[in-house]
């Protein structure tokens, strides 16, 4: 019970950080210049591993 109630403050501390991080950045920049970017494999990759693997190529020769 108690890593159930430690995973959701967990979640509750993430959700508030990314709130306040993305009205931070609304207010520095204003809401015409955000964007949002959703990254997906052409492949279902279940692996945190792989994903990150992959993502870190992709960063790091292409962007």
């Amino acid at each position: 019970m108690d890593t159930i109630q430690l995973n959701a403050s967990k979640k509750k501390k993430a959700v508030f950080a990314l709130k306040t991080n993305i009205a931070a950045m609304i207010n520095k920049h204003g809401l015409n210049k955000i964007g949002f970017l959703t990254l997906t494999f052409a492949d279902n990759v279940q692996c945190h591993k792989e994903a990150t693997k992959r993502f870190n190529s992709l960063a790091t020769n292409v962007l």
